[in-house]
This record gives structure tokens, sequence and C-alpha cells, in this order.
């Protein structure tokens, strides 16, 4: 393959700067990256999705605002991991796929005529496999926040077992899974 990932050690470093709440809920996660972005983040869940020839997941940045399409149907931890691989693309900065750009792609007039920014079509186009370094870098943050998100705490509600299972992480856990 022609491209290469971003070394686990960057992604982690990023990972190491984000605030992820413990114990874990996607939606104070979500709550903490549009306070960091400055700008709002809506989840919008597609109900219609499932079955067909579609992403699991689509980010979308607006203008005025960040927002990530998932599959209404998706299990729990799918619809985190979804919502986080989409994230991770944001935090990345994330444009449109390497090579997107289509020789016969309209020109500027039609852009407008048609009401159409392409460079923001162009981005939702091609990322519904992990072919390109973008998707692979945007999965691989997001299963080390995944990883940090569960590592402790999860499913508890006591602060003090959060803060004893992050000690034996932190004294036993891989080395290359600690942030």
């Amino acid at each position: 393959m022609g491209w290469r990932r971003k070394p686990r050690s960057e992604l982690a470093a990023l990972v190491a700067r984000i605030e992820v709440p413990q114990p874990f809920q996607l939606d104070r996660f979500c709550d903490s990256i549009a306070r960091e972005r400055g700008r709002p983040l809506r989840l919008v869940p597609l109900s219609d999705a499932a079955g067909r020839d579609l992403p699991c997941g689509l980010w979308l940045g607006l203008p005025e605002a960040d927002v990530i399409f998932y599959e209404a149907g998706a299990a729990p931890i799918l619809k985190t991991q979804i919502v986080l691989h989409e994230i991770s693309h944001m935090l990345l900065d994330h444009g449109r796929p390497a090579g997107s750009v289509p020789p016969q792609r309209a020109a500027p007039a039609t852009d407008r005529e048609l009401g159409l920014d392409t460079d923001r079509v162009l981005a939702l186009l091609a990322r519904s496999g992990y072919t390109d370094r973008q998707e692979a870098d945007a999965e691989s943050l997001a299963t080390l926040l995944l990883e940090r998100a569960t590592r402790a705490g999860a499913g508890t509600g006591s602060a003090g077992t959060v803060r004893v299972l992050t000690r034996l992480d932190e004294a036993f856990g891989h080395p290359t899974r600690r942030s």
C-alpha cells in the first residue's frame, strides 16, 4: 500500500490532551468536544440507513456547527465507535479524502447555480471503507479514545472505583494503551 498511518504515538499524544469523562458518557464527551472547538456538535440518527449501501457514520462540518450522522439502529457500543470515528476526522482536520477530486468536477459557476459546495459534497464521498490514510487514522484514533473511555470505570458510578481501576491500569496496563 502506498499510504502510511500516523504513528500510534502521535495519536496517543492527541488522546492524552482530550478530556474524556469518567465514567464515560458519549453525550458528555460530545459536549466537551463542542466546547473545545467553540461550536455546536449535533448527533443525528439515520433511521433508514440500515441495510443500505451507506456509510454507518458521516461527519458534516457546516459553517455554524458540526453534525455527525450515525445509524439509528446501531448497538450502543457500535454507535459510540461510529461517533468517535467521525469525531476523530474532526480532530485530525480531515477534509475530503485524498485523491477524491475528479477531473470532470463541476465548474464553480455550476456549483453556485445549483447551490452546491462541491468540496463539501466530495468530503462526504469515499469515506465508507478503510482504504485511505484518513480512514485508517480516524479509526485508530477512535479506537484509542474508546480504550481510554472504557479502560477505567466502565459501568461504575463510584468515583472511588474509577480511581482504583485507573491506578491499577496505570500500574499493570499494557504500555501502548496508557495515555
